[in-house]
C-alpha cells in the first residue's frame, strides 16, 4: 500500500518535472516511460534468482530501501554532471525494476496464509486498501506540488518508497526465505 501511494504521489510530479523543469520534449519523456518497462521486464527475469538468493523477507526489504536512491536520481537529474534526461531514465529504470521485484517477492503470500473459504474477502480488502490509497496519494502528490513546488514532492515520493519497508521490517515476514506452508484455518 505505502508503494503504490508512493507511485501515484511522485508519477504526476515527475512529468512536470520533467517537462516544465527539465524542459525535456514529450517524446523524450515517452521514450524514458519505455525505458522504464525496460527495468520493469529485466526484473522480470531477474526475480526469481534475486528470491533465491536473499529470500522473501530480505528482498522486500532491500527492494524497498533501494528504492529511494533510485528515486532521488530525478529531483537530482537536474544538478547531477550530463544530460538530465539520462538520470531520469536510470532513476525510472532502477524504480520500475525495483517495484517488480518488490511486487514478485509478494506474489503468492496470501492464498498461503489465508483460510481457502477466506481468500475472496481477503483478497478483495487487501485490493481495498493497495488499490484504494492510490487515487488518494496522486490527488495529494499533486496539490502539494501545486502548494509547495514539485521538488518536495519528488523527495517525499523517495521516502515513501523506503518507507514501504517498514511493514516487512516489523512483521515476521522479514526472515522468511520462502512462502510458508498453506494455511488450513
Amino acid at each position: 500500500m505505502i508503494l503504490n501511494a508512493a507511485t501515484m504521489f511522485g508519477s504526476a510530479a515527475t512529468a512536470v518535472y520533467a517537462l516544465n523543469v527539465l524542459g525535456l520534449s514529450p517524446a523524450v519523456f515517452a521514450l524514458l516511460s519505455t525505458f522504464a518497462a525496460m527495468g520493469g521486464l529485466v526484473a522480470s527475469v531477474s526475480a526469481p534468482a534475486l528470491l533465491t538468493h536473499f529470500g522473501i523477507g530480505r528482498t522486500r526489504i532491500l527492494a524497498s530501501i533501494a528504492c529511494v536512491p533510485a528515486v532521488a536520481l530525478t529531483p537530482l537529474a537536474q544538478v547531477l554532471p550530463g544530460f538530465p534526461a539520462l538520470w531520469l531514465g536510470v532513476s525510472a529504470f532502477g524504480w520500475a525494476f525495483l517495484v517488480v521485484v518488490i511486487s514478485a517477492s509478494g506474489a503468492g503470500i496470501i492464498p498461503r496464509i489465508s483460510h481457502f473459504r477466506r481468500l475472496g474477502t481477503v483478497m478483495a480488502s487487501n485490493r481495498l486498501f493497495v488499490l484504494g490509497v492510490m487515487p488518494a496519494a496522486s490527488l495529494a502528490g499533486g496539490a502539494l506540488a501545486e502548494w509547495v513546488g514539485v521538488q518536495p514532492v519528488l523527495w517525499i515520493w523517495a521516502l515513501l518508497a523506503g518507507a514501504s519497508a517498514i511493514p516487512i521490517v516489523l512483521s515476521p515476514m522479514r526472515t522468511w526465505t520462502e512462502l510458508p506452508a498453506g494455511s488450513d484455518s
